[in-house]
């Protein structure tokens, strides 16, 4: 789980800004914490909501986290340029990023700086609520890489290997990342799991992300099939069930470009290999070779016509953008029940308000004592409510003077429990709200 993300110069962040999700003294929505059975081990947020106008930096916060991610599972050796904040009369050529995360019952913090497209510190701790302390850092001077270890290896033949291995680490790649691509089944199992976390674990999903090749896990896993169909009755989208559709490869009904097809051809040879492939349109297609002829099943939308007793099947170009939507972000709700870290930015796009507050409450019925995090950007101000979420799930950024993104929590405001939020918040209590001068007033004193 994460419990506390740090940044600084990136994009539209200037001066280091945190996400801290430790509870406050805030009573209440027991079940928006995960407690772990040992005492030396703090309690962590299950959520959080992030306001702000447009431009204030929430996708950027978004961005950062994902960037960050990607610099410790990169599976290629890349010059990273990474985008700093420019506004300044000095800008900077050196970020940092850190994260502490909760991970199998302990707390590691494990952050780096990057100058230049070198990584100039990289550093990993551990420990509790009391004690922390080093496993590791590093430090590179001009060509040379510096890593020392202050851990207690498992054996002297792992502490030799490791000192042998790590000289290996280009002043451009992460030690974290080095180890794994190198070697991930020898090295101690601290490195190992925390680059699955970051790998496997945390998952930083974008409006415009779409879901591939979920047709395969559908098709193949009924616990998931039944998950979607639970799902989309639950938020009511009109559709009661997931069908599909099967047909022969030449048929009309397989509207995908001649290219692709033939490609496919090329790729089954045999009984053994599938094929998914999407449309523009939405429509997903799972390809098969059935007695040496390929097949092509088409997943499918059925309505219930309650009063005949059957079904009609619908592609899903024809649903909604927002029924879409939520069919690229039932996956992260499976995900959630296997306790994993999610980041949405802008979780509302194409939803209507009641939708947000379903995903919630699926989120929070399926996730109960699982050391899983639904974390959120959103404008939806029907969640921004003390009755459905605690002061320190909510926070705002916003542009201060400097024209930086500023982060900050509701917990700062201490507002009461029937205080009207959303009023608030469009007033302007809060700040993160856009500074729009009246169009009608601007437009008499010309």
């Amino acid at each position: 789980m994460l419990i506390r993300f740090k940044v600084s110069n990136f994009l539209s962040i200037l001066e280091e800004q945190e996400l801290c999700l430790f509870p406050s003294r805030v009573r209440g929505f027991k079940d928006h914490i995960y407690k772990t059975k040992a005492s030396t081990l703090p309690e962590v947020l299950k959520s959080a909501l992030i306001y702000g106008a447009n431009s204030s930096g929430k996708s950027n916060l978004v961005r950062a986290i994902a960037y960050a991610k990607n610099m410790v599972i990169a599976q290629q050796n890349f010059a990273w340029d990474v985008p700093v904040f420019k506004l300044s009369e000095k800008p900077s050529d050196e970020s940092e990023f850190s994260f502490e995360i909760l991970l199998e019952n302990k707390c590691y913090q494990f952050g780096y700086t990057i100058k230049n497209g070198i990584i100039a510190k990289e550093w990993l701790s551990a420990g509790t609520k009391y004690s922390e302390y080093k496993l590791y850092s590093r430090k590179t001077e001009g060509e040379k890489v510096n890593i020392t270890f202050q851990m207690k290896f498992k054996n002297k033949a792992s502490e030799d290997f490791h000192k042998t291995i790590c000289k290996g680490t280009r002043k451009n790649q992460l030690f974290l990342n080095f180890i794994n691509e190198r070697n991930p089944g020898e090295i101690e199992e601290i490195f190992r799991k925390l680059y699955q976390w970051f790998r496997n674990k945390l998952t930083v999903i974008f409006p415009q992300s779409k879901i591939q090749g979920i047709e395969i896990h559908l098709f193949k896993n009924r616990d998931l099939w039944t998950f979607y169909n639970t799902c989309l009755t639950f938020l009511d989208t009109g559709i009661d069930r997931l069908d599909f559709d099967e047909f022969p490869f030449e048929d009309p009904k397989f509207q995908i470009p001649d290219v692709i097809k033939e490609d496919i051809r090329q790729k089954i040879q045999d009984e053994h290999t599938v094929y998914t492939v999407s449309s523009r349109n939405n429509d997903a297609y799972y390809v098969e070779r059935k007695g040496g002829n390929l097949k092509v099943k088409k997943i499918k939308a059925a309505h219930a016509i309650k009063s005949k007793g059957n079904y009609i099947q619908f592609d899903f170009s024809a649903e909604s953008d927002g029924t879409n939507r939520i069919m690229d972000l039932i996956p992260m709700l499976y995900l959630l029940e296997q306790g994993n870290t999610v980041i949405i930015d802008e979780i509302d796009r194409s939803f209507h308000s009641l939708i947000s507050i379903k995903f919630f409450e699926l989120f929070f019925n399926k996730t109960e004592s699982v050391a899983s995090q639904l974390i959120a950007t959103t404008h939806d101000l029907t969640l921004l409510d003390l009755k459905k979420f605690r002061r320190d799930e909510i926070w705002f950024i916003k542009k201060d003077i400097k024209n930086q993104s500023v982060l900050y929590s509701l917990e700062e405001f201490k507002p009461r429990f029937d205080k009207q939020l959303r009023s608030a918040y469009l007033d302007g209590r809060f700040g993160a709200v856009p500074l729009l001068t009246d169009i009608m007033e601007t437009a008499d004193a010309v």
